[in-house]
């Protein structure tokens, strides 16, 4: 939601949209068993006694997501086009906990499949990928938007504060993307993935 508080996109979840049920049933019960609107598990962390100094715990996050930018960001590909990570970048002056990937193809389409490949790829080791708009947990995150000014998808990364397996799967997977011929060889693998 960062970028929608600066302007530079829209998000929405229709009513009608079985996500929003989902999501609103559960912040609901999440709220009504423990008296706040974050999970019991997320509460521990945050009251832990280790975590006290928020700029260790801020430090870490992004240490974590300068740590990811460096290994992937020569990974120029016929599917990468850039990685940008702001404190390594002239794009951008403001320090953010986020590395963000331009592919070749800007299509919305284009970047669902690169989150189903990343999905095949986490569930390979029966992991699933966290897709979601926030950093500063445990794990790493991602997601994409569409930039409301040139229709443009971004693809988002967020490092959590664990530098875990998950971590590392998407370090691979990233990686993995030099194998890939063209645009077209990627999705043709990603259909026959599915």
């Amino acid at each position: 939601m960062e970028l929608t508080n600066a302007g530079r996109s829209r998000w929405y979840i229709p009513k009608s949209n079985f996500l929003k049920k989902n999501l609103t049933d559960r912040i609901k019960l999440v709220r009504d068993l423990t008296g706040s609107n974050i999970s019991n598990s997320n509460a521990l962390l945050l009251n832990s006694i280790y975590l006290l100094d928020n700029y260790n715990y801020s430090f870490e996050i992004q240490k974590n997501n300068k740590d990811l930018y460096h290994s992937i960001k020569y990974t120029s590909n016929r599917i990468i086009k850039e990685i940008y990570y702001s404190s390594d970048s002239q794009v951008s002056e403001i320090s953010m906990p986020f590395i963000f990937i331009e592919f070749h193809d800007t299509s919305e389409y284009f970047s669902e499949m690169f989150l189903k490949y990343l999905n095949s790829y986490y569930s390979q080791y029966n992991l699933s990928i966290d897709i979601r708009d926030s950093f500063g947990f445990l794990n790493i995150s991602c997601q994409y938007f569409i930039d409301k000014i040139n229709d443009h998808a971004t693809f988002k990364i967020a490092c959590g504060h664990l530098k875990g397996f998950k971590y590392f799967i998407m370090q691979q997977a990233i990686l993995e993307t030099d194998s890939f011929e063209s645009i077209e060889d990627f999705l043709s693998f990603q259909s026959k993935e599915l």
